[in-house]
């Protein structure tokens, strides 16, 4: 089992990386369209209600909506390789461990075993596409920005599971 805090430094770093390379696109962070857009794309994100932050911190809740939403975020990752076309190994290689740390977060869980609910998005790639290139940018800035955040706060969640063993 590879190293779950590891894995998700690892996957945080280089979506830190590309979010950088896409943020030297002029005006394109911080663009104020962002709430409206990060509604619609139904991103998963990790709020106080899911116990994994610090302060009420819920091992086995936490880890069981790591798991779920990481696998959600698979959608979402695919319609970035299809965005950094001159990234697309990047991307596939970000996607491949983020299903692997998904699998070793499940590991973690005191019943893996157990059917998780649903992972649909209810989105397609195809509905994440834009005939409009700036929307399409935007976009994909508003994935990248939400996937950056979401592995920050899963990494410092890792690091705790593993601390509180």
């Amino acid at each position: 089992m590879e190293n779950p805090v590891e894995l998700a430094k690892l996957i945080a770093q280089e979506t830190d990386n590309l979010y950088r390379e896409l943020c030297e696109t002029p005006r394109l962070c911080g663009n104020s369209m962002e709430r409206h857009f990060k509604k619609e794309l139904k991103l998963p994100e990790i709020t106080v209600s899911d116990r994994c932050l610090s302060s009420g911190f819920r091992k086995e809740r936490c880890l069981h909506k790591i798991h779920r939403d990481l696998l959600r975020f698979q959608i979402y990752l695919v319609f970035l390789k299809d965005s950094f076309k001159d990234k697309k190994q990047t991307v596939e290689f970000i996607q491949l461990k983020t299903h692997t740390l998904a699998e070793t977060v499940k590991r973690m869980e005191k019943n893996p075993e157990e059917e998780i609910e649903e992972t649909s998005t209810d989105i397609s790639v195809d509905e994440l596409k834009s005939s409009d290139i700036w929307n399409e940018k935007v976009t994909t800035y508003i994935i990248l920005q939400s996937f950056k955040d979401y592995m920050e706060k899963t990494t410092r969640a890792v690091r705790h599971s593993v601390k509180g063993n």
